[in-house]
């Protein structure tokens, strides 16, 4: 056990409470979150915002401690944001073991026992049929329209939706590229493996923030590919697609999106995002906010990885 968490224990098994940190219980971990903190190790806070603390473990993952109810594989979910944590800074050492993560600094702990563990199931309900499935992405693609006009990629929606009088945006003003969508689609609905790459791969990295815009829209893209494989891209071809994505993301991006990135290609993701992929392709019932929850991920990450999405879900 890492020496300053035996000292914990030691304190505790003493009596002595007064040197005792302050602990808080977490609500829930996801899975990966859950197996690096059953590892003893050092990490160390990566930054820190309103909505939590990214640590940066000795594994190639983050962990994302969370002051919001939201979960994913990589996130530890607190009830409610707390000062001394909101208050740590960049390079703050943070150690782990048996389900425990220590900041020394602030002398504060975090305790995953008794916590629930998430996991982002492959959906066991059937698919849609196209015109349906369409029919619920046109519906939600309306309201991203209406509420977060501008917004990161969400220019490229009626475009890809074929809405009345929509065109593609030509223009590079800040990170827009100029990519051809609908010959995209065409890689997609043919399974031309090798293009479809090429295309994806050259995205990485385009954008700004922790995770830029074409990264999030390649997390959503994946997500969608890999997690209703048997619709949107059936037979071989799409393993080799996400390790040659997941290597290059890790070469040309953030740390961050490569992860988002990598989960993605197992089909798994943040729970705003399952929770409006599954009911577009399924006759798994909306939750009424869910779109709404997608949509305040970042300032347009939940915009940009529902284009994503719906390049996937109008391509085939």
């Amino acid at each position: 056990m890492i020496p300053c968490l035996d000292l914990i224990y030691n304190l505790y098994s003493t009596g002595m409470h007064n040197d005792f940190p302050k602990t808080i219980q977490a609500i829930s971990s996801g899975f990966i979150a859950a197996e690096i903190l059953s590892i003893d190790q050092e990490a160390s806070v990566l930054g820190a915002t309103s909505r939590g603390l990214f640590l940066e473990t000795s594994s190639r993952w983050l962990v994302f401690v969370s002051f919001e109810r939201f979960r994913s594989p990589l996130t530890i979910t607190l009830a409610g944001s707390h000062a001394l944590l909101q208050g740590a800074k960049p390079k703050m050492r943070v150690e782990i073991a048996a389900g425990l993560l220590y900041f020394k600094d602030i002398n504060m702990a975090i305790t995953t026992h008794n916590s629930r563990v998430w996991r982002s199931d492959l959906p066991a309900a059937a698919p849609l049929p196209k015109p349906k499935r369409l029919a619920k992405l046109t519906s939600c693609a309306g309201m991203i329209l209406s509420e977060k006009p501008g917004v990161g990629l969400g220019q490229f929606l009626a475009p890809l939706l074929k809405l009345p009088d929509a065109q593609f945006p030509d223009d590079q003003d800040r990170y827009l590229l100029r990519i051809d969508m609908p010959l995209l689609q065409g890689y997609i609905a043919d399974q031309e493996a090798e293009k479809f790459t090429r295309v994806v791969t050259s995205l990485l990295g385009a954008g700004q923030g922790l995770t830029p815009s074409w990264d999030d829209f390649v997390t959503g893209l994946l997500l969608a590919l890999n997690r209703w494989e048997d619709v949107l891209w059936p037979g071989d071809g799409l393993l080799d697609i996400n390790h040659q994505v997941i290597e290059a993301a890790y070469r040309k991006t953030t740390r961050l999106s490569a992860n988002l990135i990598e989960m993605a290609a197992q089909g798994k993701g943040d729970e705003r995002l399952i929770k409006t992929l599954d009911p577009l392709m399924s006759d798994i019932p909306n939750e009424s906010e869910a779109l709404r929850d997608l949509l305040g991920w970042g300032h347009s990450s939940g915009v940009d990885a529902f284009v994503g999405m719906a390049v996937a879900l109008s391509a085939c």
